[in-house]
């Protein structure tokens, strides 16, 4: 599973988890806000590790 289809299936439970009758629904709006943005970081800095790793092997990171 991918982190993209993880997150929409954290997502799609929470809104089901968010039908259920509650005082309010915006603790689960926020929580959905939090969960698509930890992986918006997570993504951005798994690309980020990725691309540094690359350019080390490469070669294009060393300082000779």
């Amino acid at each position: 599973m991918t982190s993209i289809e993880m997150e929409k299936e954290i997502v799609k439970a929470i809104r089901i988890e968010s039908k259920l009758p509650l005082a309010s629904d915006v603790g689960y709006k926020d929580l959905i806000k939090f969960v698509k943005k930890l992986f918006k970081e997570y993504r951005g800095e798994k690309k980020y590790i990725t691309e540094t790793i690359n350019g080390i092997l490469k070669g294009d990171k060393w300082v000779n």
